[in-house]
């Protein structure tokens, strides 16, 4: 039985029967092979002038028009950025213009704090003031400078001379020191707070990992495709 022309079948052997060719995008004469021009016409290549094309199979998978999105199907028509179909799909459509396998996922990011705009935090700061004890001590040693000294005491007077008299002692002796009268003031504070910027505005940087029902690329034989280019024209119902 003869095929329809434009008819294509998978075969084992690797070679073209009479009546039949590769698809391998070959370009025909429309002279020479004008049924099956009158089929395909310029779909899968050719300038509809002088010359058409065959469909081009070498390493691909065929797969049936379809405009729908779906996630367990590839969209055969081009589209947008948001996946949208631009157009109806149609035969010579491929995968290097405009088919897309949608696909959905997730991602989970750890943001840290380079990962923030830089930025700076607002303080309120009041002042203020608080109630402090003075509590003088004076040592019970005897006295051996007439003059004050930075860390001394004061301590238990002592004369050096017909005229001058020693009041301070430079440090605690073994007698040790008593607490005299203390006092009570008032401390008043004024803060300086320093707000340093937080963050830098790094861009964040994370792998996706898409789980999918299917590998990208199934399990494949290659054989060839051939194409009737000889036959009965097929009639439209």
């Amino acid at each position: 039985m003869d095929p329809l022309i434009g008819t294509i079948m998978l075969a084992a052997f690797p070679f073209a029967p009479k009546g039949w060719m590769f698809c391998n995008g070959q370009i025909l004469n429309i002279q020479t092979y004008p049924a099956l021009y009158a089929l395909l016409g310029v779909q899968f290549g050719g300038d509809g002038r002088t010359t058409f094309a065959l469909p081009d199979l070498r390493g691909r998978i065929p797969v049936a028009l379809n405009n729908a999105v779906a996630s367990d199907r590839i969209v055969t028509a081009p589209v947008n950025d948001a996946g949208t179909p631009t157009r109806a799909s149609q035969n010579g459509d491929t995968l290097g213009t405009n088919v897309r396998l949608v696909s959905t996922g997730h991602a989970n990011i750890t943001l840290t704090q380079d990962n923030l705009p830089a930025h700076t935090h607002a303080a309120t700061v009041s002042g203020g003031s608080s109630t402090v004890n003075v509590t003088l001590n004076a040592a019970l040693d005897e006295a051996t400078a007439p003059a004050p000294t930075a860390g001394g005491y004061l301590a238990t007077a002592a004369s050096s001379g017909t005229s001058v008299t020693n009041m301070y002692l430079p440090a605690l002796g073994s007698a040790g020191s008593v607490a005299l009268a203390g006092a009570t003031g008032q401390v008043s504070f004024s803060p300086t707070v320093t707000n340093a910027s937080t963050g830098s505005g790094q861009t964040i940087s994370t792998p996706v990992t898409l789980t999918a029902q299917s590998a990208p690329t199934p399990p494949f034989l290659a054989m060839n495709y051939l194409i009737a280019i000889e036959g009965y024209f097929p009639a439209r119902n």
